[in-house]
């Protein structure tokens, strides 16, 4: 190292001190955000041995000035998550320079690191633990209620089995966020240090945090449902707090297994995948994702009005041949064919002008006039208007005439079924109606002399 080195650490260890305690909110959570200090030195162990070049060059004023903006904003926005870039970019400009292999990507990807080694989800994002905390208790309430346990929630609070729980703080897991990530990312590094999949490997970190802390969560709430009042009382502090390190030991295990396997993908496999998700209709899936988005009241329905019972088999079976034709040909381009445009176009006005004005109906019959502008020509009007099979509206009326819940149900179904059938025989997938393709001519040429040859 050359002395302008040491004066770069002594530089980058001054400012890493007045990024630490120029906000001091982190000292609530001490206990647990003291260990991203690791971060560093882990920083330094997986690029080890660190070997400097036998000249030592000037940074590039780019980046020198890139830390300078950083650094000016997050004093004034008072966002220690810009300080910690401004840190990062300042010790990328002197490595870059300084390392002889200063520019490799293993370098880069090992900066995710410094920028975790600061306590800027602590001082930023104080919202992040509380959306933490209410998304965790309503998964778990959504999951003791789908095992008929009786439970409720207000905000945070749960009330299972008689017995009230709260989600405090604590239980967030967003104190030891910043810990799980720096470790995840050595686990990332480790496993995939020269895969094209380190970066996406980073984004299932916090999810598997999240999923770590609703397996938490869920360990308290197990508790008064397995035991008395009193007894939960005492017990459900020491298993909920055991229950949590299982769960997270867990979800890295996961996180491992996962690495692990993307490790061995090929670059053949990575190739095929870019290839296919560049190709993929991405517009046609939005319009799919938005409509059924919008439409997400027709499990309400199916599930809960005795009317519409079996509506959602109803569904199935009436998009069955446009899942068979993609199977076969892709998912129809939004902009081809005649009607097409016409009909998906038609389908999310509708769908927008019901939720203008509250009219689930309309809504309805858009996402079915989506559906219909992606299905095969043949056989499709007829096919369309056996949608009424899985609409409510088929429901109101069974209920208008007395007809019993149970026959109404089978008849939506024999109503979608006989849609179905009847598009797969106008397509030929029935019956074996489909048109054989032509047999192959022999193709021709030109010879040199200008006479026909026959070519095999």
């Amino acid at each position: 190292m050359k002395p302008s080195d040491y004066s770069w650490l002594f530089v980058l260890i001054g400012y890493a001190a007045f990024i630490w305690f120029r906000n001091l909110q982190w000292l609530a959570a001490a206990d647990d955000l003291v260990p991203i200090l690791a971060g560093l030195p882990l920083f330094v162990w997986l690029k080890w041995p660190l070997r400097f070049t036998a000249t030592a060059v000037a940074p590039a004023t780019s980046s020198l000035l890139v830390a300078a903006l950083l650094f000016a904003a997050g004093v004034l926005a008072n966002l220690t998550v810009l300080l910690a870039v401004s840190w990062t970019v300042l010790l990328w400009a002197w490595l870059s320079v300084r390392l002889i292999d200063g520019r490799s990507p293993a370098l880069r990807r090992l900066l995710v690191l410094p920028i975790f080694s600061f306590p800027w989800i602590a001082t930023d994002f104080e919202r992040l633990g509380w959306w933490f905390r209410l998304s965790g208790a309503n998964a778990v309430e959504r999951l003791l209620a789908a095992g008929s346990v009786p439970v409720s929630r207000d905000g945070t609070f749960l009330l299972v089995n008689g017995f009230q729980l709260s989600v405090e703080p604590a239980c967030s897991g967003l104190n030891g966020l910043q810990s799980l990530l720096i470790a995840g990312t050595m686990l990332a590094f480790i496993t995939l240090k020269n895969s094209p999949w380190f970066w996406s490997s980073l984004l299932l970190l916090p999810v598997a945090a999240w999923v770590a802390n609703v397996l938490r969560i869920l360990s308290g709430a197990i508790v008064p449902v397995i035991m008395d009042a009193e007894a939960a009382a005492r017990w459900v502090g020491p298993l909920h707090s055991g229950a949590g390190w299982i769960a997270l030991c867990v979800m890295f295990a996961l996180c491992w297994v996962i690495f692990s396997a993307l490790a061995r993908l090929d670059r053949a496999a990575l190739g095929r995948a870019r290839e296919g998700m560049r190709h993929a209709p991405w517009l046609e899936l939005a319009i799919l994702v938005y409509a059924g988005s919008r439409c997400h009241t027709l499990f309400d329905t199916w599930f809960t009005n005795p009317f519409d019972r079996l509506g959602w088999l109803a569904f199935a079976l009436w998009i069955l041949p446009i899942g068979i034709h993609a199977q076969s040909t892709g998912l129809p381009f939004a902009g081809s064919g005649r009607l097409r445009p016409w009909l998906l176009g038609a389908g999310v006005g509708l769908i927008c002008l019901g939720d203008v004005g509250t009219l689930n109906a309309i809504k309805y019959v858009g996402l079915a006039l989506i559906f219909v502008g992606f299905a095969p020509r043949a056989g499709r009007w007829l096919w369309a208007l056996t949608a009424v099979a899985w609409m409510p509206a088929l429901g109101w009326v069974a209920s208008r005439f007395g007809l019993d819940p149970d026959a109404a149900g089978l008849g939506r179904s024999a109503l979608a079924l006989a849609g179905s059938g009847w598009m797969l025989v106008s397509t030929g997938r029935i019956r074996g109606t489909v048109t054989p393709a032509p047999k192959a001519q022999p193709a021709r040429d030109f010879n040199y002399a200008g006479s026909i040859k026959s070519v095999s």
